[in-house]
């Protein structure tokens, strides 16, 4: 009988343990495990994720042009406690996404710097549309339409 070698972490899977299949490699149960995606849920955080970013970006103007006081201070506390909104949803999708921790304390560290965090924001929605597009869910501007996803 042929022993099968997973492509992933290259150790041989015994004739006790299932060969399963994944984007066209053979892969062993632990790695089928950690590479499987839940496209559901990257495809609702990146919804989120940018529907918190087009928030802001509405508020901000707001911020900057309105003069009185008392609704000056009212937006720059729901730009912040969107801005950890936003944090917390980007920790989310890099989770779902399956990233390792040490990236994503990284991007963490990144998201505080400015202009870095753009950057971060724009690579990380690049890969959740990859992922999404690979299985065949059209992505448009706010992400995967809720009815594609049923």
């Amino acid at each position: 009988m042929k022993v099968e070698i997973c492509d992933n972490c290259n150790r041989e899977i015994g004739l006790s343990e299932q060969a399963l299949v994944l984007d066209g490699r053979i892969v062993c149960e632990e790695c089928y495990a950690n590479l499987k995606f839940d496209y559901v849920a990257i495809a609702k955080i990146q919804q989120l994720f940018l529907f918190l970013l087009l928030v802001e970006l509405i508020i901000l103007p707001l911020l900057i042009f309105l003069s009185k006081a008392c609704v000056q201070a009212l937006l720059v506390i729901i730009w912040g406690l969107i801005g950890w909104l936003l944090l917390f949803v980007f920790i989310a999708l890099m989770r779902a996404m399956k990233l390792r921790i040490r990236v994503i304390f990284l991007y963490i560290i990144g998201f505080f710097i400015p202009i870095v965090n753009i950057i971060l924001w724009i690579y990380i929605n690049y890969r959740a549309i990859k992922i999404l597009q690979a299985v065949g869910y059209r992505v448009g501007l706010m992400g995967v339409k809720y009815r594609d996803l049923r």
